[in-house]
Order: structure tokens, then C-alpha cells, then sequence
């Protein structure tokens, strides 16, 4: 099982505003004042993270949990079927996956992958004049989450740090077979984080 967090090093409270919101607030982190048409970077303090929180079972315990023998799920390992960890040369299988696996027929197991989707709060636009920039957080980005703002009014706009200013709404996401990955090294950087 995978568990998802956001980790919060601002003083701004993060929350759904009901119990049926999809979306929790964001809010700035810093005083910007953003003028006419500029486009700003606006910090939150926010960052995510999700862990698996699945038992790890060695090969043994394994083997006899699905009732099969010990060298068809260290096959499965090496074949990169199985998620496992090697620990001081040894394999411990994760339960969850495991369980899943073979209880799937056609022996497959996509791994679930998650986005942080950025998106402007309903009022952003028409009350505030605010345009907030639609956006994709990977769930291997590690930095500040940020969000990207512009004024569209004539007048220069003032955000105050702790002023809601988007919305963040995590959501499952499937990957396309035929297109491979080219396993950049993604930095710190924020924006941009995997190059042009």
C-alpha cells in the first residue's frame, strides 16, 4: 500500500474545505506583489512524498503464502516481476504485490502512479483577476511545490503570505506502453527540473 503526504514546513494550515472536497488549499507563503500582466513564482512551504507502506516478506514466507516453491518467486525477482528489496544479499518480497500478482490470472501488475495536480481556486480568475497556471507535480519531485501566478487587471495585485491562492488535488494516473522513458536525472531546481 502506498500512503501519500504533504508535508507542510509553512505556518499555513493545509485542508479540504468539506468533507466532499477533491481539491486542498494552497496558500502563499510569501508577500508578492505581482503588477500588470507580470508573471509571478508564488512559494507554499509545500512538498510531497508517498511511501510504501507494504510488510516486506522474505522469499520463504513467500513462497508459502501463494503455496508455490521458493525458485519460482526468486525467478520472478530476477525477471523484474516481483517488487522486491535485496537486503545484505538477501530478498524480501513486498506483500502487497506479491498478492496482487499472482492473484491477477494474466500475471500483470501495473505499479500505481500518482500526479499533484495544480489548479487555480474557482474564484482566482473572477473575482481576484488572478490567472493561476494549470500544473503537473511528478511523484518524484522533491522540491517546493510553487505555483505560478499573473494579474490579467490593470492594477498591480497584492498577495499576502497565508492568502489562499490554488488548489492541489492528487489523482491516479495510467502511463502509455509505447512510450518509453528516457530516465533523466531530475534536479532540485523546481520548474524545468528534468532540462529543455
Amino acid at each position: 500500500m502506498q500512503s501519500i503526504k504533504i508535508i507542510n514546513t509553512s505556518n499555513n494550515e493545509v485542508f479540504y474545505a468539506t468533507e466532499k472536497s477533491v481539491g486542498f488549499d494552497i496558500a502563499a507563503d510569501e508577500s508578492v506583489l505581482i503588477l500588470p500582466l507580470q508573471v509571478k513564482k508564488i512559494k507554499t512551504g509545500l512538498k510531497w512524498k508517498i511511501e510504501d507502506n507494504s510488510e516486506l516478506i522474505s522469499i520463504k514466507e513467500a513462497a508459502k503464502l501463494v503455496k508455490c516453491c521458493t525458485s519460482t518467486i526468486h525467478r520472478q525477482c530476477k525477471k523484474g516481476r516481483l517488487n522486491f528489496e535485496k537486503i545484505d544479499g538477501v530478498y524480501f518480497i513486498n506483500k502487497d504485490h506479491l498478492l496482487s500478482y499472482f492473484n491477477n490470472e494474466e500475471i500483470i501488475d501495473l505499479p500505481e502512479k500518482y500526479e499533484l495536480q495544480i489548479r487555480p481556486r474557482s474564484s482566482s480568475l473572477l473575482k481576484e483577476k488572478l490567472h493561476i497556471q494549470i500544473g503537473t507535480i511528478d511523484p518524484d519531485y522533491t522540491g517546493e511545490i510553487c505555483i505560478i501566478a499573473q494579474n490579467i487587471s490593470f492594477k498591480p495585485k497584492l498577495i499576502l503570505k497565508g492568502e489562499r491562492i490554488a488548489q492541489g488535488i492528487i489523482s491516479k494516473v495510467c502511463l502509455a506502453e509505447n512510450v518509453f522513458s528516457r530516465n533523466i536525472i531530475r534536479n532540485n531546481n523546481g520548474f524545468g527540473s528534468t532540462g529543455k
